[in-house]
């Protein structure tokens, strides 16, 4: 059974409501440390290290408004800009179903592309942001 792509919400501290066409959420990973066991030389144990997020993706057609580019052209000043970004998964119905909340998030690059798609042209705005950590609030 084939089953529609969930929407999903986002939502941006301090950023007026807006749409992303493509979503790409963290993967969550801890660094692998191996140490050794002086009952067994051998063998190393593996305990977990330093955890760390990939940035988040959010990509969506180019429109009027200047709010991605703003935050971008802050941490570009050096402003250090963290905010808070929620990605909300909706059913059928667009009744939330699962909220992931990112915290300390800032743009690490912003870009402005051309897609070419049978003779039509469009420009995407896509801006990547650092993840300093996350949960899941439902």
């Amino acid at each position: 059974m084939c089953r529609d792509a969930p929407k999903l919400r986002v939502e941006i501290e301090s950023i007026p409501d807006i749409g992303f066409a493509h979503v790409t959420l963290p993967i969550a990973s801890a660094d692998i440390i191996e140490v050794r066991d002086g009952a067994d030389p051998s063998r190393a144990k593996k305990l977990p290290g330093t955890v760390k997020f990939s940035n988040i993706v959010l990509k969506r057609g180019v429109t009027n408004s200047t709010h991605l580019f703003a935050w971008w052209k802050n941490i570009a000043n050096g402003a250090l800009d963290q905010r808070d970004v929620s990605v909300i998964a909706l059913d059928e119905n667009d009744v939330p179903v699962k909220h992931w909340k990112f915290s300390q998030v800032w743009p690490a690059r912003y870009i402005v592309s051309v897609d070419e798609e049978e003779a039509t042209l469009t420009l995407t705005e896509t801006i990547e942001c650092a993840v300093t950590n996350f949960e899941t609030v439902k």
